[in-house]
Formats: structure tokens, C-alpha cells, sequence
């Protein structure tokens, strides 16, 4: 009886099941980050505000590196886990989709402790990365073949994802553009089920708001349709300007020799920041919430009119807080933290939609372009242009707004700022080094 089992395990029929399961426990990787990083969050803030020493929280994204720098030479020997989504891609291309089992448990605990300590970046990628070592390691044990290993990888990417924002639809298309899998009826179904699997099981251990609570959003007008127009063509030169700001800040602290010199050069840089401006403090979601209301608390103090000089003085704060979140985030990168690109890039983009809609706003007066909805056009333009993932970045925002009722406006902001983004720039942050070396999967059938 039980080999009949496990000789139907090990056939392709058995897929669904094992996608299901790959859907459960990339679910669990996702639970597990998320709290241990809130916990982490919480803790620290909850010092500061005993101690009543404000500059507190500017300490810990230089902890949470040496922690994180010492868990990778003790514990796992020197071998740091790397780029999660890129390193995930790499294995696609050169190693059959085969992943170090180190994955399975080294981007969860250092990425706990890069971005739960203040380190900028967010939780997507190390999740995908450990949620594909274990579809891997299933695929490796079942002796499946490297289509079937690429489809339970993808299950994976899709699990991560739809338990991190709740977004099934979204997380099933990020498999389809990033992780290049097929869109054929054979791997859509256990995409599904693996997206399903996942959300189930987020839905049972998450409690309280979803990582991007939306606000009720205004309807579509078309006589607004001029401003989308402009934030996504400003979205797709934001984009290009995040990858830039990204890659030069990575590669200019991974140039010190000494890993310590590098951690130490970060730590300060990101330390006087986040003591700055608190809300650049790790993935930023609670600021992006509050930007869907009107409202942020980016910076102190109120908006005040457009004729007033200290108003455009805000309008510029605002846009070096969002110069600063790239850069943060290839310092953590580049000094040796785990942390993605994925969150920094809806910060980015909630933050470029709420500065635009506040300077319309200023100029053609109030409720020209309401914040909200600006906000989220932001957020979907940015998120393509940088990630190179515009179907993804459309059903994302629509999902977390709760409807389809901006479904124009988004596609409108995703599809000229991905358009604009790869023409500047032909390849995303995951896919830049190994297309550099002749080693990138793609769609493209020769």
C-alpha cells in the first residue's frame, strides 16, 4: 500500500498535491517572516518610546548587520545566501533549478535580522528564495525532471507572494514574468492550487490588517486621465533613477575589502537616516498606508498651501526621502544583509504618486487628482518599471484596493512607466547580472 503511494507521489499526477504542499509551507516561510520582523520592529520601538531616546532606533540597522554578518560566517560557513529572487533565477539557469538546502532556513533568519533591525528592503525575495529551495528539494526527492522542478519553483514564487499581500491572482502572474514559467494549462493549475494553499494558510495565522490596507479609493474620471498619463511616464524615469541609485550604492560599499569597514560605512549611513526619517525604517508599509488615507508621516509636521515658500520645502523632503530608500537599500544589500528590492519599490512608488498628487493639488487646486488614487497609480507604475513585472504590478494594486474600479488608470501608469523603463534600462535589478553574463532564461522559444 505504501509503495503504491509513494509510486504515485513520485508520477506526474501527483503534481497538484505537491504543489498544494509547496503552497503550505512557503505560506509558513511567509507567517514566519513577517512576525519575526514585526516582533523584532515592535521591540525597538517600544525601547524608544520607554527610554524616550529618540535617536534609538538609528542603532539598529548596524546590530542587525553584524548579527546577520555573524550568523552567516558561523553558522552557515562563510556561504551568504545572496539576491534571493536573482540567486533563484541563477539556479534556473545553470544549476537545473538545483538550490543549496542551506536556502531552506539562510534567507529567513538573515533576512529577520537585516530588515527587522532597520535595514531597508523588503521580505518577498528571501521568501520566494527559501519557498523555491523547498519546491526544489521535493522536486530533487520525487526525481522529477527540470520542468517539473522550474514548475514547483514556481509554485513557490506564486505561495510566497500571495501570503505576503493576500493577492493570489498577482502572485500567480509573478510567476508567469519573473520566474518565466510557461503559461500553459499544465502549469496554471498547480499555480493555482499552490497560490490557494498559501492563502489559506495566511488567512489561519495572520491576525489583524493585511500588509497594504486600502483605503475606499474615488471612482475613475476620464477628465483625469492627462495627470495618470504624466505619473506614469514620471513613474517609468523613477524607476530608472531607483535602479541606478540602487546598484551604484550597492557597488560602491561592496568595494571596501573589509567586511567590517563595509558594515560599519552602511550602518552609520542607514542609522542617521531611519533617526531622520523613521518611516524609511525597513519595508515602509505602514507609511504606504497612511499615504492612501492623505495623510504621512514621511516627514514631520502638516502640509501647508502651495504659496507658502516652507510648502515647497516639504515637496523636497519628500523626494529625498524618496532618493534615500534605493540607496538605503543597496547599502544594506552591498554591506551583506538580505533584503529584496520588492517593498522599497511600492514604497517608492506610493510615496512618487502621493508627492505628485499633493503638487497638483497645490497648483490646480484641491481634489484634482484625489491622493488615494494617485497613490496607487504610484504604486503599480513604480512596481513595474522596476521590477519589469507590469501584469503583475496591475493585478497587485487592484487586488489590495479591493476591486477593479481603477483597472484603467493602472494600466495606463503601469504600461508607459514599464515601457519607458526598458527602453532606458533593458534588463530589471533580478535579471541585470546574469543577462550581463550570457546566463538568463527567458520566454523566447529559440
Amino acid at each position: 500500500m505504501l509503495r503504491k503511494a509513494w509510486k504515485f507521489l513520485k508520477s506526474d499526477k501527483a503534481i497538484l498535491v505537491w504543489a498544494s504542499l509547496v503552497g503550505v509551507l512557503a505560506g509558513l516561510v511567509a507567517v514566519l517572516l513577517k512576525n519575526g520582523v514585526s516582533m523584532i520592529r515592535s521591540g525597538i520601538f517600544s525601547v524608544q518610546a520607554f527610554t524616550n531616546f529618540k535617536p534609538l532606533i538609528g542603532l539598529g540597522p548596524i546590530i542587525g548587520l553584524l548579527l546577520t554578518a555573524w550568523f552567516v560566517k558561523k553558522v552557515l560557513g562563510g556561504d551568504h545566501p545572496g539576491g534571493g529572487i536573482p540567486a533563484t533565477l541563477h539556479a534556473l539557469s545553470t544549476r537545473r533549478g538545483a538550490l543549496k538546502r542551506t536556502w531552506l532556513f539562510a534567507p529567513v533568519v538573515t533576512s529577520i535580522l537585516s530588515v527587522g533591525f532597520g535595514g531597508s528592503g523588503g521580505l518577498e525575495a528571501p521568501a520566494v528564495q527559501a519557498g523555491a529551495t523547498i519546491g526544489s528539494e521535493i522536486a530533487s526527492r520525487t526525481k522529477r525532471s527540470f520542468r517539473r522542478r522550474r514548475l514547483l519553483i514556481a509554485c513557490a514564487a506564486t505561495a510566497s507572494l500571495a501570503a505576503m499581500f493576500k493577492a493570489p491572482i498577482a502572485a500567480l502572474i509573478f510567476a508567469i514574468e519573473v520566474i518565466m514559467i510557461d503559461l500553459t494549462a499544465a502549469s496554471l493549475v498547480p499555480l493555482i492550487f499552490a497560490s490557494l494553499a498559501s492563502l489559506l494558510t495566511a488567512y489561519f495565522l495572520i491576525e489583524g490588517e493585511d500588509i497594504l490596507a486600502v483605503t475606499e479609493l474615488a471612482p475613475f474620471a476620464v477628465k483625469r486621465l492627462p495627470f495618470y498619463i504624466t505619473l506614469g511616464l514620471i513613474a517609468g524615469l523613477g524607476s530608472v533613477i531607483f535602479t541606478r541609485f540602487y546598484l551604484v550604492s550597492s557597488r560602491a560599499v561592496s568595494r571596501f575589502k573589509n567586511p567590517l569597514t563595509r558594515i560599519i560605512t552602511a550602518g552609520l549611513i542607514l542609522g542617521c537616516s531611519v533617526a531622520s526619517f523613521p518611516s524609511l525604517y525597513g519595508e515602509g508599509y505602514e507609511v504606504v498606508n497612511s499615504m492612501f488615507m492623505g495623510s504621512s508621516n514621511v516627514i514631520s509636521g502638516e502640509l501647508i498651501p502651495f504659496n507658502n515658500s516652507e510648502g515647497l520645502v516639504i515637496i523636497a523632503a519628500l523626494l529625498f526621502a524618496w532618493a534615500l530608500k534605493p540607496i538605503l537599500t543597496g547599502l544594506t544589500v552591498g554591506a551583506g544583509g538580505v533584503a529584496g528590492v520588492f517593498a522599497p519599490s511600492l514604497f517608492c512608488g506610493a510615496l512618487l504618486g502621493y508627492t505628485f498628487a499633493l503638487s497638483v493639488n497645490m497648483v490646480f487646486g484641491p481634489e484634482t487628482i484625489p491622493v488615494g488614487n494617485a497613490v496607487l497609480a504610484g504604486l503599480g507604475g513604480m512596481m513595474a518599471g522596476v521590477l519589469h513585472a507590469p501584469l503583475t504590478a496591475i493585478f497587485l494594486a487592484s487586488e489590495i484596493s479591493g476591486g477593479y474600479e481603477l483597472f484603467v488608470p493602472l494600466m495606463l501608469s503601469s504600461a508607459l512607466s514599464y515601457s519607458l523603463s526598458r527602453y532606458l534600462v533593458k534588463n530589471s535589478i533580478y535579471t541585470r547580472e546574469l543577462a550581463e553574463r550570457g546566463e538568463l532564461l527567458t520566454h523566447d522559444k529559440d
